[in-house]
């Protein structure tokens, strides 16, 4: 009697133990995702859609400020391709200032898919993780699955925001 008193109490600490097990933040952060995103940049509001792969590959489409509305900005291989309407123009990525705000954005994505960025803090529901860039030093908050939720730089000052982000390939 005493053995399965025993047994049955080693199963239940088992069971409850198993259930209550913390998740994790993610040793790699999500570099392959897509979201809306709104951002403050120097004072500057921008908003729109960001989608953006491990190999580099990033295109932001604006949806504000209004005279940026429709403008797509598409980064491949190191050319950036700005795309509004019917008119197309194709450049060098070296091109661009390195304190724009796409040029701070890259940075701060290309940072995250070389996996440069440390685990600083972690709790229930939002890790939080440091970043190197040539800007400085970016705070970037995810969720437990490695997806961003925030971007926030001092110098220049960024703050992005992200909602309805998803891994790609994956439903939002």
């Amino acid at each position: 009697m005493a053995k399965r008193i025993i047994a049955l109490c080693v199963f239940f600490c088992v069971l409850f133990c198993g259930c209550a097990a913390k998740r994790t933040c993610q040793k790699e952060l999500c570099a392959d995702f897509q979201a809306d995103f709104t951002a403050e940049y120097n004072g500057l509001l921008f908003g729109g859609k960001l989608l953006n792969t491990r190999q580099g590959n990033t295109n932001l489409r604006f949806t504000r400020p209004q005279t940026l509305r429709d403008l797509e900005l598409a980064y491949k291989n190191g050319e950036v391709c700005l795309r509004r309407t019917m008119a197309v123009c194709t450049a060098d990525e070296g091109y661009l200032p390195d304190v724009s705000f796409s040029s701070v954005l890259r940075q701060i994505l290309r940072g995250m898919a070389d996996d440069r960025a440390q685990l600083v803090k972690a709790d229930e529901n939002c890790c939080v993780y440091s970043l190197q860039t040539a800007c400085g030093s970016c705070e970037i908050k995810t969720d437990l699955s490695g997806l961003p939720k925030s971007f926030y730089l001092q110098k220049p000052k960024l703050l992005a925001q992200f909602s309805n982000a998803s891994k790609i390939g994956e439903e939002q």
